[in-house]
């Protein structure tokens, strides 16, 4: 688990739909910059490796739903820059979650700060650790 330890959770806005699970969210995290990982992430230019990227997508969705999911599918994934801890101290997540079949979660995200995009990702979570 990354959060508070990789991230911070500094803000969340947004709403579950009455219906279900569906519903939109803002989230701005903090992320830790003298964390471990980037030691070898890469040794004096330090990034956010995309697969952390993807990890602090299923834990937001999970910490919406309240409930611990597992990534199904990943229709869509574009990694459109390099994330700089040192330089982007706080990104900003937007997620649209959707109730799918069988009790799965379409979720489409965007990772970003200062408007510039890092990362799209589209695709489904399902239930289970």
């Amino acid at each position: 688990m990354l959060k508070n330890d990789f991230y911070q959770v500094l803000d969340q806005t947004g709403a579950r739909s009455q219906e279900g699970s569906s519903g939109r969210f803002t989230i701005t995290v903090g992320l830790n910059e003298p964390h471990r990982i980037y030691e070898g992430h890469f040794p004096g230019n330090p990034v956010v490796p995309g697969v952390c990227q993807v990890a602090l997508i299923r834990e937001l969705v999970s910490g919406i739903l309240g409930k611990n999911l597992r990534l199904e599918t990943a229709d869509n994934i574009k990694f459109l820059s390099m994330i700089q801890p040192g330089v982007q101290k706080r990104l900003k997540v937007d997620l649209e979650i959707k109730d799918a079949a069988e009790g799965k979660q379409e979720v489409q995200a965007l990772i970003s700060a200062d408007e510039k995009i890092f990362m799209k990702f589209k695709g489904q979570f399902k239930p289970g650790g």
